[in-house]
């Protein structure tokens, strides 16, 4: 797993209130850094503080890694990540789609299951999901 696939797999998977507390956090997985190239990297993921936590901010920015979308109708996406990255692309999903298309994720190492709220909702979900995360058809 690279430094950015720890950082936002802390950041994903807990409410992380500080960047002494997310140094702490990255050192007990074996990653450390000082606090200047935490800095850099929580600006570079488009991490920021939003109430009073970490969280990734950004609309499926470029930090965002590549997924590959698998449709299982009526009612499940699959998405196949890099390992490491299932946690955050679920994270961005689950706060950026609305609730009316998707019921919620599961997330593993390297594949995300997304549950579609309806089965009449599949294909308006699936699209949304592609143009949150820019993939191709």
């Amino acid at each position: 797993m690279t430094p950015d696939q720890k950082i936002l797999s802390v950041i994903s998977g807990q409410d992380v209130t500080s960047q002494s507390q997310l140094k702490s956090l990255l050192a007990e997985r074996g990653l450390h850094l000082n606090q200047s190239t935490l800095s850099r990297r929580l600006k570079a993921l488009s991490v920021e503080k939003q109430q009073g936590a970490y969280r990734i901010v950004n609309q499926a920015g470029d930090s965002l890694p590549s997924a590959t979308i698998i449709s299982a109708p009526p009612n499940l996406v699959i998405l196949r990540t890099p390992a490491g990255f299932a946690a955050a692309l679920a994270y961005v999903v689950d706060q950026q789609i609305s609730k009316d298309l998707i019921a919620g994720t599961v997330a593993g190492e390297d594949t995300v299951m997304i549950a579609i709220a309806s089965p009449q909702m599949f294909q308006s979900a699936v699209r949304e999901i592609k143009i949150l995360l820019k993939l191709k058809d």
